[in-house]
């Protein structure tokens, strides 16, 4: 904007104002599955709720006469809020991860510019930036997640942590004045506010066969503020005015009134054998019982005819077939089959300014796999057993007033035990 005249006042202002909402609410009694393997189809399971911000609002003032008053003012105002709700009794459940977060990414500047110039002048800019973010995640009582991955859920970040709240927020406010009598002013501000809450209601489990990771977070805030005006007193005396005010704050709060438990599935076991227990050798006509003690699901199949020739030449390549095929028998046989085999130790990791609650975190590390195999029937796993190479059994981060438990880290340890010592067949 631009004026002139012999006696004159302008003003020029420029407002913009940004009020949002992002949301995911989950009703109660909620089930979502995903994936079907942790190797093949781990299917993640992803519910975040994020705003992303740019404003650059900038105002202009030019004037010029025989008395002058010239005043500009340039602000930027954004309020969102950012959550993400689980009703009661909700269960999600994935062979991959779970990630639960919620964040802002704002970049945000206000510009003012006053040039005046007379016999006497007044210039005033006023630049002003606020920017507040509001994120929540809420676990509604009951509800569960599992995740054969990590399980995070956080507030002021996403759950896989690449991205965090970042408010970025620079008020300029910049004036010329020229006269007799130059009466500059400039003032900026910019107030950045970011809050985050985590809160696990009562009766919550969430549980990882990996790690786990609850945290709100305070962000980056980066604030910045210049308010300069320049005067020149009979044109050319400098007088400068102006105050700069760059301001942030922050709070990250994690209620946890549930359990969190990583490496839930950190020691398998599968016991074949005869018994009510399949705790007995079998004799050579019996049929197998399969007893799963105790880790991730896995599933069996018992073949009274098995051919494991046919099985080498279908699943192996034909450079290792051979000296395979020279180990077993070429008539069919009995054979017991399982599914992948899976075990992990996990980590619980914790962030927040403040800890609230009466949860109970647990961390299990020492992952192992067992199979006891007391029958003369083949072993087969079709799926292979699979160990992450991770550690497990810690508690990281200030939990405040939760019950902990932890053991440290153990070498996994895969465990095959063909214990059978009967005959091989009747005859």
């Amino acid at each position: 904007a631009a004026a002139g005249g012999g006696i004159n006042g302008a003003g020029a202002t420029s407002t913009t104002r940004i009020d949002g909402t992002s949301r995911v609410d989950l009703a109660d009694d909620v089930m979502l599955t995903a994936g079907t393997s942790a190797t093949a189809a781990p299917g993640p399971i992803l519910v975040q709720a994020w705003t992303e911000l740019t404003g650059d609002d900038t105002a202009t003032l030019t004037t010029g006469g025989l008395l002058q008053g010239a005043g500009v003012s340039s602000r930027y105002i954004a309020i969102v809020d950012n959550a993400v709700t689980l009703g009661s009794n909700d269960a999600l459940t994935s062979f991959g991860v779970i990630n639960i977060g919620t964040y802002t990414l704002a970049n945000a500047r206000a510009n003012a510019y006053v040039s005046t110039y007379g016999l006497a002048g007044v210039g005033v800019a006023d630049a002003d930036v606020t920017v507040h973010s509001g994120n929540d995640v809420v676990i509604g009582t009951g509800s569960s997640l599992l995740g054969l991955y990590d399980v995070n859920v956080t507030a002021g970040r996403d759950g896989s942590g690449l991205r965090t709240n970042t408010l970025n927020g620079a008020a300029n406010a910049l004036g010329y004045v020229r006269g007799l009598v130059a009466v500059p002013d400039a003032d900026a501000s910019t107030d950045l506010q970011n809050r985050a809450r985590v809160e696990d209601g009562t009766g919550a489990s969430i549980a990882s066969a990996q790690n786990v990771t609850l945290g709100a977070y305070d962000g980056l805030l980066s604030a910045h503020a210049d308010g300069t005006g320049h005067g020149y007193q009979l044109y050319f005396i400098p007088v400068t005015a102006g105050t700069s005010s760059p301001g942030s704050s922050s709070s990250s709060t994690l209620v946890m009134n549930g359990t969190a438990t990583a490496g839930i599935y950190n020691t398998q076991r599968v016991e074949i054998g005869c018994g009510s227990n399949a705790s007995q050798q079998c004799g050579p006509n019996d049929t197998p019982t399969i007893r799963f003690v105790s880790g991730a699901p896995v599933s069996a199949g018992y073949d009274p005819a098995f051919n494991a020739v046919a099985y080498i030449n279908a699943h192996y390549d034909a450079s290792v077939a051979g000296t395979l095929i020279a180990g077993v028998n070429g008539a069919p046989v009995k054979a017991v089959h399982l599914t992948q085999l899976y075990a992990a130790g996990g980590n619980v990791f914790v962030n927040a300014g403040s800890v609230q609650g009466s949860g109970t975190l647990t961390a299990n590390g020492g992952p192992s796999i067992t199979v006891i195999n007391r029958s003369n029937a083949y072993l087969v796993l079709d799926g292979g057993a699979y160990i992450p190479e991770s550690t497990g059994g810690q508690i990281v981060g200030n939990s405040g007033s939760l019950t902990r438990h932890a053991n440290p880290d153990a070498a996994p340890i895969v465990t095959i035990d063909n214990a059978y010592t009967g005959q091989l067949d009747a005859s």
